[in-house]
């Protein structure tokens, strides 16, 4: 007897544990910002080519943030970000970060990170080899990280070293050109 209360009392505890579980689960995604956008499939994607002509991208204006988690200068710069964005927000402007592994940073943390630090805009995981096409794609991009890249409405780079988003009047000066071409 004294074995079956053991066994109902461990089943029990289970249950408890799962359902406790499910509701942390359920909490989170409820906390997911509906402003952080993984472009679907972008697994499939080998230039940086085919990232702009994706639909989201166009006739706008992009910003584009390459970034990895464990860089201090790439997450100082995202408390700039929602003065940048407020500014543009009914603007032709989307902002795209590409984001890759390095150290401890792995696909894993990439969904976290980008709740974590409100990056609302577009997304994609840069594997290693689409990481090595794009930065030979774009020969005489900025050594390190973060960088900033700026593609006007007809898809083009017009900025390869971008200024940062905490440079501000410098930043707007190029976009409102972009949006104004």
């Amino acid at each position: 007897m004294n074995t079956k209360i053991y066994r109902f009392s461990l089943n029990l505890l289970l249950i408890q544990l799962l359902l406790s579980s499910l509701a942390a689960c359920q909490e989170n995604s409820e906390k997911m910002n509906p402003g952080v956008k993984i472009i679907e499939d972008y697994d499939t994607l080998s230039s940086f080519v085919e990232i702009l002509s994706l639909k989201e991208f166009k006739n706008k204006v992009v910003y584009i943030d390459i970034w990895v988690a464990p860089c201090s200068p790439c997450i100082a710069e995202f408390k700039h970000l929602p003065k940048l964005k407020n500014r543009y927000k009914d603007k032709d402007v989307v902002f795209l970060y590409l984001a890759r592994s390095y150290g401890m940073f792995r696909k894993s943390k990439w969904e976290k990170e980008m709740q974590k630090y409100n990056l609302e805009g577009y997304h994609i995981w840069m594997t290693e080899d689409l990481k090595d096409t794009i930065l030979s794609e774009l020969s005489g991009i900025a050594r390190g990280y973060p960088k900033f890249i700026l593609v006007n409405k007809k898809g083009c780079v017009s900025y390869l070293n971008a200024p940062e988003p905490s440079t501000g009047k410098e930043l707007y000066k190029l976009i409102d050109e972009l949006i104004n071409e």
